[in-house]
């Protein structure tokens, strides 16, 4: 077994592994993987019941694996890992998963590796319930917000289907190159990300909703079952400058997509500071603490 570039061909062998680990962390989906492929070069491959995957760091060109997905031989896939890791005359660095798999893995490797959790990693995770009904004192102000959405009496919300994508392009297209003019180039990476999603929608099984102001569409989301209780939005795109967009999105797709779910999976600030007061205004009922693991 070796390690080869992912294809959409991989999600029938890929995804019963990743659902009979039903991990919580938002890296554990296909589609996840998928879309971030050319951004990060994934590989994967099945080893003794396993699915293991490998990426490189841009910039660094530092080789990152994935704690191994699925119900097979766990130590044994770790140390095809390892092997991996040594004909490149590197170390095994290790990442995504939780203390509790942390634990098992020094079990299975007493003293082998350093095992530290990364705070900008943890994904945040929100109840179905409280991101539906925004009951409480502690949202009033994103009801506030949007109530004085409502108040312009022309919206509509529509799922992301064909036939709206393209006016979503266009509508993506505008936030970035905004975003791009003031200066955050960290947003380029992103874009490629938001296309292949548009491009392999259907064949990554991803759902998405669309919000409308008079008739132009002023944000759009999209993201996907991620395990049997949680939802995952990989993408959430609004204008800034139109109140009350994204609490908007955000509900009207939480109330329309996820009703038969526990939990919504946000994903991770990556140690930005106003996209975590953003996150954390929404107030998790938990986060997914993910560590990292380095051969000593």
């Amino acid at each position: 077994m070796s390690f080869k570039e992912i294809t959409l061909a991989d999600r029938k062998w890929m995804e019963p592994l990743l659902k009979a680990s039903d991990f919580r962390g938002c890296d554990y989906t296909f589609a996840n993987l998928f879309l971030w492929k050319e951004q990060y070069r994934e590989m994967v491959c099945e080893y003794s019941g396993m699915l293991c995957a490998r990426c490189q760091e841009p910039g660094t060109g530092e080789y990152v694996y994935m704690y191994p997905a699925g119900k097979g031989d766990l130590k044994a896939s770790v140390e095809f890992m390892l092997q991996d890791a040594a004909s490149r005359g590197d170390k095994l660095y290790l990442r995504g998963f939780t203390p509790g798999e942390g634990r098992l893995l020094e079990e299975l490797f007493p003293g082998r590796f350093l095992i530290e959790s990364h705070r900008e990693e943890w994904d945040y995770i929100y109840s179905v319930e409280n991101l539906t009904s925004l009951a409480g004192k502690k949202y009033h102000g994103k009801r506030n917000h949007i109530s004085r959405f409502l108040d312009t009496g022309d919206w509509s919300y529509e799922p992301l289907t064909r036939e709206n994508m393209e006016a979503c392009r266009r509508m993506s297209d505008m936030w970035y190159e905004e975003h791009v003019n003031a200066g955050n180039t960290a947003v380029q990476r992103d874009r490629d990300i938001v296309e292949n999603a548009f491009e392999y929608f259907e064949e990554l099984g991803l759902t998405g909703g669309v919000l409308y102001q008079f008739g132009q569409v002023v944000a759009f989301t999209i993201g996907e079952p991620l395990n049997s209780d949680t939802y995952v939005v990989h993408v959430e795109k609004a204008f800034a400058d139109v109140q009350g967009a994204y609490p908007m999105i955000n509900q009207e797709y939480v109330t329309r997509e996820m009703q038969e779910y526990q939990y919504v999976n946000r994903e991770e600030d990556d140690g930005i500071e106003g996209l975590r007061r953003a996150k954390e205004s929404y107030y998790p009922v938990m986060m997914v603490e993910k560590c990292v693991a380095i051969e000593k």
